[in-house]
């Protein structure tokens, strides 16, 4: 499954409380066509060491992006101001957007981020 975003990724991890009406398409949904689970991403960009992130169980694409947009903040990011040692190079964390994701049937999925 293939699914097209233009988020802010500093913006999601920020976000308190329902994130619903943020994520959600012009049409109103923006859900996965099923139920997902034991997913994996590699957040790549803008790094020099990939990082894993697990998600044990998507229903929702804020099942996806709330727990990937909060290890950019809170594991990338807060670590590149003190040791880099994933190697962020070229962008704050303000310059990201989630492009797209894809999640394949195996689990292993893809991850877009521009910026």
């Amino acid at each position: 499954e293939q699914v097209s975003l233009n988020i802010s990724v500093k913006s999601l991890s920020e976000i308190t409380g329902d994130v619903t009406n943020i994520i959600n398409g012009t049409d109103g949904k923006r859900y996965l066509d099923k139920e997902y689970t034991d997913l994996l991403f590699e957040i790549d960009y803008p790094l020099s060491t990939k990082v894993e992130v697990k998600i044990p169980k998507a229903k929702t694409i804020a099942d996806i992006l709330v727990p990937i947009a909060d290890v950019y903040k809170n594991v990338i990011y807060a670590d590149a101001e003190k040791e880099n040692k994933y190697g962020v190079w070229g962008h704050g964390i303000g310059d990201l957007y989630f492009e797209q994701i894809t999640i394949n049937e195996d689990g292993k999925c893809e991850l877009f981020i521009g910026s």
